[in-house]
């Protein structure tokens, strides 16, 4: 009887632990999805910023609706790495800094740009478009921080100092954006 529960409770450490560690798997897939599906978005972002002003209005609603994309991917990814259980392992930690290493400055050049053309959304036929590019960025600047945040605390110690230095560097970008919208 004694062995029988032995053979029984390490039965069911197994499975836990192969529970947590396919868990463990997907959740890491699915960020490392995550960050690229977000990084395809920066990019139309990007692109789309680059081509304002002279798409005109047309453009100025299309970089409005791509930000809300880069929102809802943010969002998605935050919920999905608060999902995963952490700290992940050193090769796949070092895999995904790299990855969003190579992401970030999509965001940030959209946003510095952005501010270069404030005044070709001021002079829109429409009004309010200069409001509609700061609610934006604001909207960027939060999912942006809740994601980079989510991903610190799941990444082992050695690795976050590389986050947090993005999230640093992103900081005084976002703040002089959103001051620049809101005068």
């Amino acid at each position: 009887m004694v062995q029988l529960t032995r053979l029984l409770f390490v039965a069911s450490l197994l499975a836990t632990n192969l529970a947590t560690l396919t868990k463990r798997q997907g959740g890491v897939i699915t960020i490392e999805n995550d960050i690229a599906n977000i990084s395809m978005v920066a990019s139309i972002l990007d692109t789309q910023v680059n081509g304002f002003p002279a798409s005109g209005l047309a453009g100025a609603l299309a970089i409005n609706t791509d930000a809300g994309n880069l929102v809802s991917a943010l969002n998605k990814g935050t919920t999905d790495i608060k999902a995963t259980p952490g700290p992940l392992s050193e090769s796949v930690g070092t895999t995904i800094v790299q990855e969003v290493e190579a992401m970030e400055p999509l965001i940030l050049t959209a946003a510095t740009t952005l501010v270069k053309e404030k005044p070709s959304f001021a002079a829109l036929p429409i009004a309010g478009i200069p409001a509609l590019i700061l609610a934006d960025l604001q909207a960027i600047n939060a999912s942006n921080g809740a994601f980079l945040d989510a991903l610190i605390a799941i990444l082992p110690p050695d690795l976050q100092p590389a986050i947090i230095a993005i999230e640093r560097n992103n900081t005084p970008i976002f703040n002089a954006a959103i001051a620049a919208f809101s005068s």
